[in-house]
């Protein structure tokens, strides 16, 4: 045999191993490169978000400024503006606690007149579920005062909505008389008494952050 060829022979399985670390090493280059485009990707989407944010609320802020200017007020001292941020969470959270107090008071009326309520008491579930989980996801752009009330207004509500299953409860198992006044005692006190005091409560702590 050509000892040329028994030369190429001999050095083929280096070649071969050489060609593969070169193919690895293309490989890892290609992934460390592709992270970091996408890395850089990432911040510049993250800069814009925050940039655009930022504009927003500093247009908000404008426009309030500009009101403020032309309106007569008794107090010169400056008041801390409101962010844009913090008047969509308001924008979010008023409908949903709305919805809640009216979707309650269905509920119960329709136990009050004998009424179907199956659809009533599952659509009061549903919107104490709601509120509760933006009043979580929002909770870090409200005031903590209006915090506070959301989750009072949702014990309320959850409370005579608790109260009015334990009364159909009863009613249902034919229990005595007095527990089932005692029942529908309870969920009157919570829903048309503490209920509707911390929906009034609430919309004069919006008022005063917003206006």
């Amino acid at each position: 045999m050509n000892p040329d060829a028994l030369a190429f022979i001999s050095r083929a399985p280096v070649l071969v191993v050489a060609g593969g670390l070169a193919c690895l090493i293309a490989l890892a280059a290609f992934v460390v490169l592709f992270r970091q485009v996408r890395r850089q990707q990432e911040e510049v989407d993250y800069l814009e978000r925050r940039i655009n944010t930022l504009w927003q609320e500093a247009d908000a802020q404008v426009g309030n400024d500009g009101d403020k200017s032309d309106a007569p007020s008794v107090d010169a001292r400056p008041r801390a503006g409101v962010s844009a941020t913090e008047r969509a969470a308001y924008d979010t959270l008023w409908p949903l606690a709305w919805e809640l107090h009216d979707r309650i008071g269905t509920f119960l009326r329709a136990i009050d007149h004998h009424e179907p309520i199956s659809d009533t008491r599952l659509a009061a579930r549903h919107a104490a579920l709601d509120l509760r989980r933006e009043t979580n996801r929002l909770r870090p752009f409200i005031d903590a005062d209006i915090d506070h009330l959301l989750h009072q207004l949702l014990d309320a509500e959850v409370k005579a909505h608790l109260a009015a299953c334990q009364f159909l409860d009863n009613r249902d198992a034919r229990a005595r008389e007095g527990s089932e006044n005692s029942s529908r005692w309870q969920w009157q006190e919570h829903h048309e008494q503490e209920a509707v005091e911390l929906m009034n409560q609430l919309v004069t702590a919006i008022r005063k952050r917003v206006l």
